[in-house]
Order: structure tokens, then C-alpha cells, then sequence
């Protein structure tokens, strides 16, 4: 897989800077850096693919890739997260290749520092938006001299 230099993950303060989530069960599941940047990366990829009305689907590999990470500890990452259901799991074939199929990857009522919980009110993307179709611009540009508008 050929990485693009300017390749980036949108990784929200709320969650980096939360101790964990709380489960189903209304207990906090402590999460790592680790765990936090793959939950990250399944996230976004999620939400991005959803908006498209598609599958999203990728091997253990591909993420362990992107997320410059050894398959070892996003499998284990991964096995987690279904054990815990944080995310939900599904096996495909795709060309004759397994590939884990995910149908569910919620946002988190997270846990932060000071005991309190916030549910990451990350922003949702607007495809278009994204690839620069409808960019608004909506900076107060003020005082700025003419030559820098």
C-alpha cells in the first residue's frame, strides 16, 4: 500500500484527551492512545463510507497500514472492541479474500479526567465539502489589509 504524504487522521481533543468510554453497561472502559487512534481511524472510515451509502470494509492489515501500527496489536485492538461491542463485525468475501465487514462503529460517551462524561460531538463530514465542491467561506476577514483578503 503506497502512503500519501498528506494523508492525515481527524483524531477530536474530546476523545484524546478522555481516559476512556462508558459501555453499555454504564461502566468506564479505560482506552489507550493505541486504542484510541484505531477507534479514530474505524470511525472516520465509517462515517466516511456510510455517507456514500456503501460497505466499509478493510483488513486487519490495511488499518495496521494507515495507522503505521503492527497487525499484532490491532487485531488484538480489534478483537476488544467487538468483545466490548464498541464495534460490530462481520466477515466477506471480496474477490475471493476475506475482509471484516464493520456495520457499526457508534460515537462514544466518553470519559474524561475530571469524572465527567461527554459524548464526542465529533463533526459529521459533508463529502462534498471535504473534496473542496462547496467550501463556504465564512471568515470575518475585518481589518485585514487589501492585499491579504
Amino acid at each position: 500500500m503506497q502512503k500519501k504524504e498528506n494523508q492525515f487522521l481527524m483524531l477530536p481533543y474530546k476523545l484524546l484527551g478522555a481516559v476512556g468510554y462508558v459501555n453499555k453497561d454504564g461502566e468506564c472502559v479505560k482506552m489507550t492512545l493505541t486504542e484510541k487512534i484505531i477507534y479514530a481511524h474505524l470511525r472516520n472510515r465509517f462515517v466516511f463510507f456510510r455517507s456514500l451509502n456503501k460497505e466499509y470494509y478493510d483488513t486487519q492489515q490495511a488499518i495496521a497500514d494507515a495507522c503505521n501500527m503492527d497487525i499484532k496489536s490491532v487485531g488484538n485492538i480489534l478483537r476488544k472492541f467487538i468483545k466490548s461491542e464498541l464495534t460490530t463485525v462481520y466477515k466477506k468475501r471480496f474477490n475471493g479474500f476475506p475482509k471484516n465487514v464493520y456495520t457499526n462503529v457508534p460515537e462514544l460517551l466518553l470519559y474524561q479526567k475530571d469524572n465527567t462524561i461527554e459524548q464526542n460531538d465529533e463533526p459529521e463530514i459533508d463529502v462534498q465539502d471535504f473534496q473542496g465542491e462547496h467550501w463556504i467561506d465564512d471568515f470575518d476577514y475585518g481589518d485585514l489589509p487589501g492585499w491579504a483578503k
